[in-house]
């Protein structure tokens, strides 16, 4: 028998956000707040068996582990302080690279803040794509990983709270980025570990409340960087309910991805090629020169009618490279598997390793919008976690 004050340790498993999340976005979707052409079957099917298996590897994998989930504790390894420096530094860098090559397009910083603080300031999301292959977003990746074992040294009081100014300056430094997804990863990073490490002192109903408010702050960011790229409007876009023209692109946000699911399931083939579920190993290959063909981009075309859009649920690079069958085991992968692995590393009890859970659940957070599977920045944290597990290995053996 689940108890309600138990509900609180399903935040530690990834499929839980996955269902949370999918659900919610659907039934908008469902219930037409904005008017789009109706789906096929086969896309109501898919997003429903999504929706099931999500919940059912929920409950499969907290009635495994509720014992581990009660009992948990971090682990009191402390980090270098050097190390720590290190990865900041390298993070402070790639911003450093990204910025001169962004800047050099509009002659110069100067003309970049004009811009910034100009009515125009929607150029600049418009053009950032002219840096999206700068090895400088590569850099900054490293910050992540030292925001998130920085906040657990402090939280464990093995480090000085001075290191706040640290990960306060490396969250701002990645807004430069006019991105909505990139602060709100970090800060969906913070809120994991957070929420491990307070998880036996706080109540449900307290966890509901500070939800509710970080909700709130999520939605305070999202308006504010559309506000930035020039996403805000004072005129209504879609057919639908009758709300405000911004909370319509909230709507929009939120369900489009179900509506460009559908138009490529009913109007593309598949390529037959692992072009897109394991785009950063290939990306990898071709640039040391093992395979030649250059895999495609991950920056999809605007379909649609009556709208555009190019966000197709974590389910879309699945169906892309091989078919529907491909789709079914991608919800596999998105539901059982990510949970066995985020198990494994939680286990493991290292503060790398609760960040690596941290991204884990991340990507099925965002599976209602966008992929994060095959993005380079999970790759990277998974692949330094399974040296790290190796390395361990051989020093036990040894």
């Amino acid at each position: 028998m689940y108890k309600i004050s138990n509900i609180k340790y399903l935040f530690f498993i990834p499929s839980f956000y996955g269902f949370l999340t999918i659900t919610f976005t659907y039934i908008i979707f469902i219930l037409n707040v904005i008017e789009y052409n109706e789906i096929s079957l086969q896309t109501h099917f898919i997003i429903n068996l999504s929706i099931l298996f999500f919940l059912i590897s929920t409950f499969i994998t907290y009635a495994l582990n509720k014992h581990f989930f009660v009992n948990y504790t971090i682990s009191n390894v402390k980090i270098n302080k050097g190390l720590l420096i290190i990865l900041y530094a390298l993070s402070f860098f790639g911003v450093f690279i990204y910025l001169n090559e962004y800047f050099s397009f509009y002659g110069g910083y100067i003309n970049y803040f004009f811009i910034l603080f100009s009515d125009n300031s929607s150029e600049l999301r418009a053009n950032s794509l002219i840096a999206s292959e700068s090895i400088g977003i590569q850099f900054t990746y490293f910050g992540w990983i030292a925001i998130g074992i920085n906040l657990i040294q402090i939280l464990n009081k093995k480090i000085s709270k001075i290191w706040y100014i640290l990960i306060i300056l490396t969250f701002i430094s990645n807004l430069f980025f006019i991105d909505r997804t990139r602060p709100m990863w970090i800060l969906l990073i913070i809120l994991y570990i957070l929420f491990c490490l307070n998880v036996k002192r706080i109540q449900f109903s307290s966890l509901l409340k500070r939800v509710t408010l970080f909700l709130l702050g999520f939605l305070f960011i999202f308006i504010s960087i559309g506000t930035l790229a020039g996403k805000t409007t004072e005129e209504k876009l879609y057919e639908g309910w009758d709300i405000s023209p911004n909370a319509q692109n909230i709507v929009f946000y939120l369900t489009s991805s179900y509506f460009y699911l559908d138009y490529i399931i009913c109007n593309e083939k598949p390529d037959y090629e692992l072009n897109r579920t394991i785009n950063p190993a290939l990306k990898v290959f071709n640039s040391i020169g093992v395979i030649e063909k250059e895999p495609k981009s991950l920056i999809n075309e605007f379909y649609g009618q009556p709208y555009k859009t190019n966000v197709g649920t974590f389910l879309e690079p699945f169906y892309r490279d091989f078919g529907f069958f491909y789709m079914i085991f991608g919800v596999i992968v998105h539901s059982f598997f990510l949970n066995y692995i985020a198990i494994f590393f939680l286990k493991i009890n290292t503060p790398y390793s609760l960040f690596l859970v941290s991204n884990i659940c991340i990507i099925n957070f965002f599976s209602f919008f966008t992929p994060k599977l095959n993005n380079f920045p999970i790759w990277m944290f998974i692949g330094i976690g399974l040296i790290l597990v190796i390395k361990k290995i051989i020093i036990k053996s040894a």
